[in-house]
């Protein structure tokens, strides 16, 4: 079976709990997270041992190895960035 590696954005409350949720499951992978907040993100990045931590969701979107991104931030930014996300043929989880 394939492995789905998700590109997770965000780094508060629901964040954490996509990512212990994804990191339980079999054949998934978080190979990427990011934040605007540089500190908790790379606070968060050392936590769950996310391989990659980046500052910018347009480079998390512009990498090959994210089948899946999963948002992690307020209901009221969704939108925008799942727009971005369609636009660039990566799929979104709604986890």
């Amino acid at each position: 079976m394939k492995t789905v590696r998700v590109g997770q954005i965000g780094t508060g409350f629901i964040s954490h709990v996509h990512v212990r949720a994804l990191q339980s499951i079999e054949h998934v992978e978080v190979v990427c997270q990011h934040s605007l907040d540089r500190d908790a993100g790379r606070l968060f990045h050392e936590q769950y041992g996310v391989p990659d931590f980046l500052d910018s969701y347009a480079t998390l979107l512009a990498r090959d190895d994210v089948d899946v991104v999963c948002l992690g931030i307020p209901n009221h930014l969704h939108h925008e960035l799942a727009m971005q996300i369609a636009n660039a043929d990566t799929v979104l989880g709604d986890f």
